[in-house]
């Protein structure tokens, strides 16, 4: 009867035993499974906040180097070929002289300024009066509104010759600009005027006349 009741309680503290060691073996196994999966998370989540915290570096431009605005500043700061229109001693016909005019910001008065200097080629003749100056140009609607001084009229010699001529001297210069400028309205000191001195009316805005012209320099 004693030995019975030795034998099993020494199989109830072996089973015990076996289920201390199972639950320790289960145990482990969670740790070790579910341990490493957070350690996974968290090196993950370290690494994006380590790519988050990253800063962008920017490169500066080497001395040598220009930024794509600057390029294009540049280019725009340049001259650009245009043709003028002068009158030869005859009077009769305008011939282009071709001419570098700086291309900025100002380019139309540049142009303008540079017709109201006169020619550089020998033989050639300014139809608009001497001294005459720009007080002031804009587009609008494919029309150039051009504002002269008042001796535009006053510095005519009174012939519809120079009249004709220093009116489409300028017309045909800037509507040839390829600008989109198609037509040209001449203002005196800022008002209209029907004429310059009695033949040609400038009350309207002037198209180019191709006749007129007779060759490019």
């Amino acid at each position: 009867m004693r030995k019975g009741r030795k034998r099993s309680r020494k199989n109830l503290s072996f089973v015990l035993q076996a289920l201390l060691y199972l639950l320790i073996g289960v145990g482990l196994f969670f740790a070790v499974v579910y341990g490493g999966e957070l350690l996974f998370v968290n090196k993950k989540g370290v690494e994006r906040s380590e790519e988050k915290a990253t800063p962008r570096v920017v490169v500066p431009l080497e001395e040598s180097q220009e930024s794509p605005l600057s390029q294009g500043s540049a280019s725009s700061q340049g001259e650009k070929e245009v043709v003028l229109y002068f009158t030869d001693e005859n009077f009769i016909y305008l011939f282009g002289e071709k001419r570098a005019v700086k291309n900025d910001a100002h380019f139309l008065e540049n142009v303008v300024e540079a017709l109201l200097k006169g020619p550089e080629t020998e033989g050639l003749y300014s139809p608009i009066p001497k001294d005459t100056r720009l007080n002031a140009i804009f587009v609008e609607d494919g029309t150039a509104y051009v504002d002269l001084s008042e001796e535009m009229i006053s510095g005519q010699s009174g012939g519809t010759s120079q009249e004709f001529l220093s009116v489409f001297s300028l017309v045909n210069t800037l509507t040839g600009l390829g600008m989109g400028i198609e037509r040209v309205k001449i203002l005196v000191d800022g008002e209209d005027k029907d004429t310059l001195c009695g033949h040609i009316d400038i009350s309207r805005p002037l198209g180019r006349d191709e006749k007129t012209i007779a060759k490019i320099q």
